[in-house]
């Protein structure tokens, strides 16, 4: 409980919240080393103030700029026998991190090597990322070359004579860190949110010459990078680029092309969306990557927020999904019946065909579907729909939301429809059951909806 109040101390930069925590934390016992380890595994026990919670309060009073509490844990840390290792370093670069102090990261780096701790790769990504997110650019960069030079002399310490196109086969070497392409990306990604897009490619050339090749989150970025300025042809280039160079794109690429396409969708004509989601379907059919259901789900709702009076555009997709025998899934629909029921006025004729076609496909809605249709009836003022899907689900036992409930008895009133609503509460103590004490918890809404049978003096007996 201490580790998610804290984090959600550090969400909503409260101090006071943090300092509250660690007054807590301080009455735990302190985990100790498990001597029957070997390897110094530290072994938790529920409740005890372990060194990922010590780590934890670093980072978090680092990161709400009180160094000197990040420092009292650390001294809290060494005087009850917790050696802190590279991870409580981590955390305190962290922290640097998110503070956005550079001055203040370098000098933890240089109190660690001063202490004989060896940084290891997520402590030296850490250093990098934190660098080049407080804006110290060069800095960072010089960080990851630093790195880069550590493992290279020590790689040609033992072969003076190995080519760079062996260095991707050298496995771990003792005392030093092999850069690999994780801690690349996280520079890389770094400098493109500082769009600093030339430094980004700087540290890609600097990579290639010590055997590290960019992977498909590489290629991920730059793309994204690429759509946002509105480069979309060099976009497709470099998606052609990944497959000369073996590297597979995956759904996540595309999904990163949808998004930033769709960031200015609202200058697009419908047609033009058409035409948008066409093109990225075809680039995706091209890259061999598969169409699934995620990827239509994200189109179909990026097209809703869009253009949210046009569904031609929708119904495109709808059309391309059956062509490849995808079906709609319940998320499908309800997100359609959700919009439609938006609308101003409701689009009730689209909710109807909607319906029709789900009930074509067996299993394909669930209770969360029709709780949405009947409260989106319920609201448009059609009771009388809401009613007939209610009393068409309810012989199949099917469950219905008290809140669903509760909107329908609204709307019956809203339209003085009493003995409907009156029908609604029989219907319900029959299906359901009456009301229940109010000291039983019982399931959400539950409570609201016999509070308001009680106001609206509806008969329950």
């Amino acid at each position: 409980m201490i580790s998610k109040r804290l984090a959600q101390a550090l969400k909503i930069r409260n101090r006071k919240a943090a300092e509250d925590q660690w007054v807590d934390a301080q009455r735990l016992p302190v985990a100790k080393l498990d001597s029957n380890d070997a390897k110094g595994v530290v072994r938790f026990v529920g409740g005890s103030l372990s060194p990922v919670l010590y780590h934890q309060f670093i980072l978090t009073f680092m990161g709400l700029g009180s160094p000197a509490r990040a420092i009292e844990v650390w001294n809290h840390m060494v005087e009850h026998d917790v050696v802190p290792g590279v991870g409580a370093w981590d955390a305190m670069i962290n922290g640097c991190k998110l503070c956005r102090d550079a001055k203040a990261l370098n000098e933890v780096w240089a109190k660690m090597i001063a202490s004989d701790v060896k940084p290891d790769a997520q402590c030296w990504t850490s250093r990098i990322s934190g660098l080049i997110h407080c804006r110290a650019i060069e800095d960072g960069i010089y960080a990851l070359d630093e790195m880069g030079r550590l493992w290279l002399q020590a790689v040609r310490n033992k072969d003076p004579t190995i080519k760079v196109s062996q260095l991707k086969q050298v496995g771990s070497i003792s005392g030093v860190v092999k850069p690999t392409i994780v801690t690349v990306n996280a520079a890389v990604a770094g400098l493109l949110a500082q769009r600093q897009p030339a430094a980004a490619h700087r540290v890609l050339d600097w990579a290639s010459k010590i055997g590290i090749s960019p992977d498909v989150q590489t290629y991920n970025m730059l793309i994204r990078s690429l759509i946002r300025e509105g480069r979309v042809n060099e976009a497709s280039k470099l998606l052609k680029s990944m497959q000369s160079e073996e590297i597979a794109p995956d759904a996540a690429t595309f999904v990163t092309i949808l998004e930033e396409v769709f960031k200015d969708a609202y200058n697009q004509t419908p047609d033009e969306l058409k035409e948008t989601v066409k093109s990225v379907f075809s680039m995706m059919e091209e890259a061999e990557v598969e169409i699934n259901l995620h990827i239509y789900n994200k189109v179909i709702y990026l097209l809703l927020q869009a253009s949210p009076n046009d569904i031609g555009a929708v119904a495109h997709v709808m059309e391309h999904m059956a062509s490849r025998n995808t079906q709609p899934n319940t998320h499908t629909y309800t997100m359609l019946v959700n919009h439609y029921f938006s609308l101003q006025p409701p689009n009730l004729e689209a909710v109807r065909i909607l319906m029709e076609r789900a009930r074509l496909e067996v299993g394909a809605v669930d209770h969360i579907f029709h709780d949405r249709v009947i409260e989106g009836y319920a609201r448009a003022g059609d009771t009388s729909s809401a009613l007939r899907l209610l009393g068409r689900i309810q012989p199949s036992r099917q469950y219905t939301s008290w809140d669903t409930l509760r909107t329908l008895l609204m709307a019956l009133i809203k339209n003085d429809e009493r003995d409907l609503a009156q029908e609604l509460v029989k219907n319900t103590i029959i299906d359901k059951g009456g009301p229940i004490p109010i000291y039983e918890k019982g399931v959400e809404g539950q409570h609201k909806f016999w509070e308001l049978v009680r106001e609206l003096r509806l008969a329950t007996g």
